[in-house]
């Protein structure tokens, strides 16, 4: 359910996005790193998977009106919260790098990268149009 749903959900909104800009980068992922954020295993042996806890993406872009950044962060449930705003998972990339431990966009200029992840939630999702 939760592929098939709320997933689903933040892979069109990117690629929406994606469709608006000549470039976005994009980063996403699962926490496996520590075994408290790893639900279950499935297959075994050398085809055994980590199911993660949580799921993640990152996105940046340049705009006319400067650099954006935006982050998700979505606990793995099977359940369907398709219907769901999509604003209740933004975090901001500061709040995200303390969550996964990775530094995203670390190529971009201090300053930018400064600006880009430290922007309040509120003006995250208000640079995205997401409410």
């Amino acid at each position: 359910k939760f592929n098939a749903g709320l997933w689903e959900k933040m892979e069109s909104q990117i690629r929406s996005w994606a469709a608006t800009r000549d470039t976005l980068y994009v980063c996403k992922g699962g926490t496996i790193d520590a075994a408290e954020n790893i639900i279950t295993y499935i297959g075994s042996g050398d085809n055994r998977i980590p199911v993660p806890k949580y799921f993640f993406m990152a996105a940046y872009r340049n705009t006319p009106e400067g650099t954006q950044a935006i982050g998700f962060w979505v606990e793995h449930k099977n359940e369907d919260r398709s219907n769901d705003n999509l604003g209740t998972y933004v975090v901001n990339i500061y709040e995200l790098q303390k969550l996964t431990d990775i530094d995203f966009f670390c190529n971009l200029p201090d300053d930018t990268e400064s600006k880009v992840e430290n922007l309040p939630v509120a003006n995250v999702k208000r640079e995205w149009g997401i409410y």
